[in-house]
């Protein structure tokens, strides 16, 4: 073995001897029999008071004596100092194992009451919404449904208001499409009862979009009246054709 320094090489044999002779194992014995650890009053409060939430004292000193007294475990290897509580290892397993438990317990219980309020706040959120809902179906606007829908969609989930006001959602605006379209083919006829095939064809589509999802307004009714008088000059010109043409036959 080499005694000469070096940063590449170890020793373990002199890294032995150093050790014992530098009284770290002497330092390490002493530890084991003594009291490794050592938390202040203070400090030991804060960690186990929920061990006995109940106990209190004059002072830190007081009150962690009757801390020692009170947790049902052995702790009469734990010494009470002036400013500091000493035990070993076996009271440390001790109090340890009863704090965690309590902590268990606790959040048992944190959780229970937590969701028992998240389930209230969305009950609160979901009964709020549900007015909304209704006063929006009563509106019957596409803007009023898109909002609570907006609303709708941040909820942790969908309540069957919702789906309905969705549904009619697609009826309103196919109400909107239709009223547009049929506003735009009675302004661009006017009083022409004579329009040109594509017109009559492009009225009688919508006439049937609007029968089809039982709407009725002012403008559909409109729109039905002057596609029923087209109908009728349009009947009233085959007619009259045919009755020229047989005429026209029996003169022959």
């Amino acid at each position: 073995h080499t005694k000469t320094p070096s940063g590449l090489l170890l020793c373990g044999g002199m890294v032995l001897r150093q050790l014992r002779y530098s009284g770290v194992f002497e330092a390490v014995k002493i530890r084991q029999t003594g009291f490794p650890f050592r938390l202040t009053h203070d400090q030991f409060y804060k960690r186990y008071r929920m061990l006995c939430p109940t106990v209190k004292g004059s002072s830190k000193l007081d009150t962690c004596r009757k801390m020692l007294q009170a947790i049902p475990r052995d702790l009469s290897g734990a010494q009470l100092g002036k400013t500091k509580v000493l035990y070993r290892a076996a009271q440390h397993r001790e109090v340890e194992l009863l704090r965690n438990i309590a902590i268990e317990r606790a959040s048992v219980t944190i959780q229970k009451y937590y969701r028992r309020w998240s389930a209230m706040k969305l009950k609160k959120a979901l009964l709020a919404l549900r007015k909304e809902i209704v006063a929006a179906v009563k509106k019957r606007t596409l803007e009023a449904l898109d909002a609570v829908l907006a609303k709708s969609r941040q909820m942790a989930f969908e309540i069957y208001d919702a789906v309905q006001a969705r549904e009619l959602r697609v009826v309103v605006q196919e109400e909107v499409r239709i009223t547009k379209i049929i506003k735009g083919l009675l302004s661009a006829l006017g009083s022409n009862l004579d329009p040109p095939k594509s017109k009559v064809d492009e009225l009688t589509a919508i006439m049937a979009a609007a029968d089809k999802i039982s709407f009725e307004s002012t403008d559909v009714s409109k729109g039905r009246e002057t596609l029923h008088a087209i109908k009728e000059r349009i009947e009233t010109r085959e007619n009259l054709k045919k009755g020229v043409a047989e005429s026209d036959l029996l003169i022959l």
